[in-house]
């Protein structure tokens, strides 16, 4: 009687994992590419709500108010939580504001100007 074997061989094996290897060494990188676009997505949708929470606030207060991070969240309606690292300040001078957004982990600022075009983008 003859005994089959069944399975893959050593060789086999390290062939595949070989060829998983050059596949996450070549995914890996874009991944990060692709999260920081994300995180810098995330840092203008949070700058320009706080624009228009100001609007708003404006539009109830005859004001614009100066605000930074959470203090935006209690002050400005319709705000309940910045993106998590997302770092914001809000420079109002009574009827313009201008605002900064960051984030801990990208070395990029985003920024708003009330008395321009509004969104100025990001460097």
């Amino acid at each position: 009687m003859k005994r089959s074997e069944a399975g893959f061989s050593f060789v086999e094996l390290l062939t595949a994992m070989g060829i998983l290897s050059v596949l996450a060494a070549v995914a890996l990188p874009q991944l990060n590419s692709y999260k920081d676009s994300g995180i810098l997505a995330r840092v203008q949708g949070d700058l320009r709500h706080i624009a228009t929470a100001e609007e708003a606030y404006f539009l109830d207060n005859e004001t614009f108010t100066s605000c930074t991070n959470s203090d935006c969240v209690s002050k400005l309606a319709g705000i309940t939580a910045l993106s998590r690292g997302v770092q914001i300040e809000m420079i109002s001078t009574g009827t313009e504001f201008t605002g900064t957004a960051t984030h801990e982990r990208l070395s990029v600022t985003c920024q708003w100007d009330s008395s321009q075009e509004g969104f100025l983008g990001c460097s």
